[in-house]
């Protein structure tokens, strides 16, 4: 079962993805920008202690997508991905 508090905190991450990029992360699509600001979302879920499972269902992904997910976000800390990091600098400042 998934908390009201990951729940909350899953709209509040969806909501700023929204306004801060124009980007919907609930939008069906595989462009970069959608999964990079999926990958975020996940990250930051997980960081609450939301399991995977429930962070594949309040982002309507498979559990293997979020481990995907997972991985995807470890390589924006990786040397040349500069814009993909202050992405998610500037996410983690509006947040």
């Amino acid at each position: 079962m998934i908390s009201q508090r990951h729940k909350d905190l899953a709209e509040w991450y969806i909501f700023v993805m929204r306004e801060m990029t124009g980007i919907d992360p609930m939008a069906k699509g595989r462009q970069r920008e959608y999964v990079l600001a999926r990958a975020v979302i996940a990250h930051c879920l997980e960081m609450e202690g939301c399991p995977l499972v429930n962070i594949a269902r309040l982002l309507e992904k498979n559990h293997s997508t979020i481990v995907y997910y997972r991985g995807r976000f470890e390589t924006i800390f990786t040397p040349g991905n500069d814009a993909e990091r202050e992405f998610w600098e500037k996410f983690k400042n509006e947040i």
